[in-house]
């Protein structure tokens, strides 16, 4: 075993191996996101994937104990991946730059034994939660403000993280998510103070939690379906046992999967083509994102194909040529409304690598499992 480890090998249950032939996704390189990769590093974890769209800032080097000053105004995700592994270079770490939701397939998530969040947004952890319910994955979310912080584990069954919302919550997550066709500026939120030192505590709580997981044979106590608060304001820690809401809409989860020849690289008529040859009885097929397949013209009354995530619709022009008005989106996501697009890729509809599509067969909804690009030149060069 290597020496850099033998402290902690001395723990009684502690299989270091374990660690090493693991893999992490951590979504969020802020504070939090911070402690965790170098908890994660420090620990030989194998495998990081680290996710973040932003650039680094003066603000963020207060901390950020993976930022330099050097660092600012480059990606989160590039710094902190190339820092991390000089931290320890027994690990490997992959920065993904972009959202969550454009740069992350399911198949990912999936394949991932553990998934963090560092995030600072409801709706962000709501997408996150979702995600990992569809393929049974428990993710380890934590929180701070101030000298206030929380951690908590999600399991793939149980009170997931839509069930701690209340009625308000859900309002500004529909308020959120009611930005998605206005600019970034426009969405700006207000910032949160935090500090070093409570994401220290809190990652740390974290990464702890998520090691437990990982030694799922020892029969740890692990804090799934429940949260740890800490105020390091009174010195008073506790924690609490979440409910289920049983008709809750964030507990679909995909009854079985499927795998197909395809990548996100093959165009909507080849996906619906290999689908419909490996499951004849599919029903529909959905992305499980809105593309803006249209634009539409009411003056006018006209209306023009186009195919793009709403991201980037909103930052092209969207303004009839002919009479200069504002021109409607028309969002779609069910395969079955893309006859237009037919010959267009899924990539260039914003689909990430690795991605999962929801299909419906008979009354079942199974994840149609798609190639990564490598996978795929492979089987084309056995063929």
């Amino acid at each position: 075993m290597n020496e850099r480890y033998s402290r902690l090998t001395l723990i009684p249950w502690w299989d270091q191996e374990r660690l090493r032939s693991a893999s992490a996704l951590v979504v969020g390189t802020g504070a939090l996101g911070n402690e965790i990769i170098k908890s994660l590093a420090l620990l030989g974890l194998g495998k990081i994937t680290v996710v973040d769209m932003d650039r680094i800032e003066s603000s963020n080097l207060s901390r950020s104990v993976l930022f330099r000053a050097s660092d600012v105004g480059s990606y989160k995700a590039e710094v902190i991946a190339r820092n991390a592994q000089q931290l320890n270079p027994d690990v490997e770490v992959v920065p993904l730059i972009g959202k969550f939701e454009e740069k992350v397939g399911l198949n990912l998530l999936r394949q991932s034994d553990l998934v963090f969040a560092g995030l600072d947004s409801r709706l962000a952890r709501l997408n996150l939660g979702r995600a990992c319910r569809l393929v049974g994955k428990p993710w380890i979310d934590g929180a701070i403000e101030a000298l206030h912080g929380i951690a908590r584990v999600f399991g793939p069954e149980g009170p997931c993280y839509e069930c701690t919302l209340n009625e308000i919550d859900l309002e500004l997550i529909e308020k959120r998510k009611s930005c998605a066709l206005i600019s970034k500026e426009e969405a700006e939120q207000g910032k949160i103070p935090t500090t070093p030192t409570m994401a220290s505590i809190v990652a740390g709580f974290q990464v702890q939690e998520g090691v437990k997981l990982l030694h799922d044979n020892r029969n740890l106590p692990i804090l799934v379906g429940r949260a740890f608060f800490i105020n390091g304001l009174t010195h008073d820690s506790y924690s609490i046992t979440y409910s289920e809401k049983k008709e809750c809409p964030s507990h679909e989860k995909f009854e079985q999967f499927i795998e197909i020849d395809g990548s996100s690289h093959a165009t909507i008529e080849e996906i619906l083509s290999m689908i419909k040859e490996k499951v004849p009885e599919v029903r529909s097929v959905s992305l499980r994102r809105e593309v803006v397949i249209a634009e539409r013209c009411v003056p006018c009354k006209t209306e023009k194909t186009v195919g793009v995530t709403p991201q980037k619709w909103i930052e092209g022009k969207n303004t009839c040529q002919t009479c200069h008005k504002n021109l409607q989106p028309i969002l779609a996501q069910d395969l079955s409304d893309f006859s237009k697009l037919a010959q267009t890729s899924l990539n260039q509809l914003g689909v990430p690598e690795n991605e999962i599509l929801s299909a419906i067969v008979g009354e079942s909804i199974v994840g149609v499992v798609l190639k990564s690009e490598s996978e795929e030149i492979k089987v084309r060069r056995a063929a």
